[in-house]
């Protein structure tokens, strides 16, 4: 995270406790712990989905985190991802 920043990832307050580094598209959060799921690093890293050696939150982990989240653009997101995960079973 710390690296991210130092090569020009800038920061968004989402809300007092929500301050991702972005860049492009991307986001990178220091932790989840801002909503009511509050998965463990550990947890997150071991249900990764890894691009180019890097770990990304599995659809699965996101879809808890936006359940917990609720907020009307959630509701949204959590309708594309059940409809995604429902195509790869």
């Amino acid at each position: 995270f710390a690296k991210l920043g130092k090569a020009g990832w800038e920061p968004l307050r989402k809300s007092a406790l929500d301050i991702p580094l972005v860049k492009d598209d991307f986001e990178a959060h220091g932790n989840w712990d801002f909503t009511a799921y509050k998965p463990t690093l550990e947890h997150l890293l071991k249900t990764a989905t890894y691009h180019g050696g890097i770990p990304f939150a599995s659809l699965e982990e996101v879809r808890k985190w936006k359940v917990a989240s609720a907020r009307p653009k959630d509701l949204v997101d959590i309708k594309l991802i059940d409809e995604y995960l429902a195509t790869q079973s």
